[in-house]
């Protein structure tokens, strides 16, 4: 039996608040249940209006940043504000339900965008601070009838006057607010019975403790007071950081946040979102030193670099002018720069002494000429000098002079691979590198391994080309 294709839905993580895309698991009138990865199942209630668009229009949406105000703290009829991650504010929006885990919001889909929220006003329901004072009037009786025992106990107060009072109050209505005990007469010492405290004074802190603890936001006319003045220019309220405000500092800090605003899309660099701060400016001014300080560095490498390259170049110039002048000299001029034994001036008679001749160039050693002709010459070693910086380039342009390709293909620099190519021959490329390429001794172990690597690979490169293996 085939197993019946998933339904997508558009549900809301009641951990978050953002939409996901969810898979439906069942579904009735009034709940849809919903599931996701790493989140279990969930019924969510919401009217059919709802419902169906969510089946018809699934949309995913990531929950990466949580709301400013947790989700305890909303209620029917709050306003919350869209935020995404680089500060700027959306559209306000009004909780529906007064579900704290499941808070529905009448807004629009964002498909493909991160959103988080900013609780901008709270409202109180009327039953629960009513349920509230019900209870603090009877934290207060219990806390009288103890003050009462406690007067008794000590003998300021006599206890029928205590029984006369109670049945007096017994005889009030019961909506009568309880009174308070009466003063010490005149010719009473000076320890007299402080008098009770109103039950007014006691109540408000207890409320606003509650208040606090639970709910950390701005009070419900904030929103509005703050949208009469300057609805664009508001952007940001730090939740849990504000105390009760009256109007006219409301409007103060409105005309300063409006001032800042202002300076800060007038900056000469470039055009600043609405709610960017300075913080935002601070970084990006951070950013922009630092790619600065990177790229001088970067101007002061290519310039050093750029000098030795005009170095090298007038040197190999004046060498190739040098190596040009001895060419274009007259058969009759002296050369006595050019290389000679001196043991042949030495053994020479003066008597037997013949004028200097031209000293032509030496036959190439046959061990430098390969099968195919071609050698180390002149030429060579003056286009391998173009190239000194490069070893590995040197060694590769030499190799294939020195070696045939056949002894190539068969072998290699390391003998690793194949059989290892001629002593003499690897002898005759390493003395050639390194008059090209001078290191120091104490590096030319390093740098022989190098030119081996380079070499080897070549070769391998030629095998596949030809294709053939060892």
């Amino acid at each position: 039996m085939p197993r019946p294709a998933k339904r997508v839905a558009h549900a809301r993580d009641p951990d978050c608040g953002v939409w996901l895309l969810a898979t439906i698991l069942t579904e009735d009138d009034d709940a849809v249940k919903v599931s996701w990865k790493n989140h279990g199942g969930t019924a969510f209630v919401a009217p059919d209006e709802v419902r169906e668009a969510c089946i018809k229009r699934p949309v995913k949406l990531l929950p990466k940043w949580w709301p400013s105000s947790q989700p305890f703290h909303l209620q029917r009829g709050d306003q919350v504000q869209l935020v995404t991650g680089y500060g700027v504010r959306g559209d306000v929006l009004h909780v529906e339900t007064n579900d704290p885990f499941n808070c529905e919001l009448i807004t629009a889909e964002h498909p493909d965008r991160m959103l988080r929220y900013e609780h901008l006003a709270e409202k109180i329901d009327e039953p629960e601070r009513g349920q509230e004072e019900d209870g603090d009037m009877h934290e207060d009786s219990d806390a009288d009838m103890m003050e009462e025992d406690d007067m008794v106990e000590d003998g300021m107060v006599e206890e029928d006057d205590m029984v006369e009072e109670d049945g007096d109050e017994d005889a009030q209505p019961p909506a009568a607010p309880p009174q308070a005990p009466p003063q010490a007469p005149p010719q009473a010492p000076p320890q007299a019975p402080p008098q009770a405290p109103p039950q007014a004074p006691r109540q408000a802190p207890r409320r606003a403790q509650r208040q606090q603890g639970v709910r950390t936001h701005v009070q419900k006319k904030l929103a509005t007071v703050l949208d009469e003045v300057n609805p664009p220019d508001i952007l940001e309220i730090p939740a849990g950081m504000l105390a009760p405000l009256e109007e006219d500092v409301m409007v103060v800090a409105a005309n300063s946040l409006r001032e800042q605003v202002r300076n800060l899309e007038k900056a000469p660099t470039f055009q600043l979102p609405a709610a960017v701060g300075e913080g935002f400016v601070l970084q990006q001014n951070i950013r922009i030193m630092e790619r600065n300080a990177e790229l001088e560095s970067d101007n002061k490498n290519l310039t050093e670099r750029v000098e030795l390259l005009e170095m090298r170049m007038a040197t190999m110039e004046r060498r190739m002018a040098e190596i040009t002048s001895l060419e274009r000299l007259p058969p009759t001029t002296p050369l006595s720069s050019i290389n000679t034994s001196s043991s042949t001036s030495t053994t020479s008679s003066p008597s037997t002494s013949t004028p200097h001749r031209l000293v032509t160039r030496p036959p190439l050693r046959p061990i430098a000429m390969n099968e195919q002709g071609r050698g180390i010459t002149e030429d060579l070693l003056a286009q391998c000098r173009l190239n000194a910086d490069d070893i590995k380039i040197v060694a590769r342009k030499l190799a294939s002079a020195i070696f045939s390709e056949e002894e190539r293909l068969k072998g290699c620099l390391s003998g690793k691979r194949g059989q290892a190519l001629d002593p003499a021959k690897v002898h005759i490329l390493k003395e050639n590198v390194f008059s090209v390429c001078p290191v120091p001794r104490s590096h030319r172990d390093k740098a022989w391994k190098a030119v081996v690597t380079a070499v080897d690979n070549q070769t391998r490169y030629m095998r596949l080309k030809k294709g053939r293996t060892l």
